[in-house]
């Protein structure tokens, strides 16, 4: 055997030798190399289930999870976290008007906010064996669906996310005297 060749192990081990000419060489090990492209940038969903006093953040896909007031100084320490990650989209599901303040701050901050139909995310929980009821999983679920939509149009409500419209929905009018 001549001293470049090793026989069918290769140089790189056992079971490891390429036979197809167009074989990508890597260290990953996913077929073509995903994930250990360099200078790939990571992508972030963000999902955040609302409730009146609090807000409860799930990331993917590091699953970092936390929660914030749902107050204005809760509201301002949220974008800060987020802002820094560049989120694809950030999903807050349709809860009765307690994400009307939230949407308006991420929107007014320039982060991308989708506002989601309830039945939509627990149609989606339901197809991934998720129907269990506790605020981190609802997050934990809208982050997954934000990322599994990623390729799909989020249908928005529109007026919710849109920032003037927002400031007009959570604008408190005067009482009258």
């Amino acid at each position: 055997m001549s001293p470049g060749l090793r026989g069918r192990e290769g140089v790189r081990g056992p079971g490891r030798l390429s036979v197809t000419p167009n074989s990508r060489q890597g260290t990953s090990p996913h077929p073509g190399g995903r994930g250990m492209e360099s200078g790939s940038k990571a992508e972030y969903f963000v999902g955040i289930d609302m409730a009146k006093a609090e807000l409860v953040v799930h990331v993917r896909p590091t699953a970092e999870a936390f929660s914030v007031a749902n107050d204005d100084g809760g509201l301002v320490a949220l974008v800060e976290r987020l802002k820094p990650l560049a989120p694809v989209v950030i999903v807050l599901k349709a809860s009765g008007g307690y994400e009307s303040l939230a949407a308006a701050h991420l929107a007014e901050a320039g982060l991308p906010v989708a506002v989601v139909n309830p039945r939509q995310t627990r149609q989606f929980a339901g197809a991934i064996g998720r129907l269990a009821k506790t605020d981190q999983l609802d997050a934990a679920v809208l982050a997954h669906f934000a990322e599994a939509s990623r390729y799909m149009q989020i249908e928005a409500m529109a007026e919710l996310t849109t920032p003037p419209l927002i400031a007009e929905q959570t604008t408190i009018p005067p009482k009258a005297a």
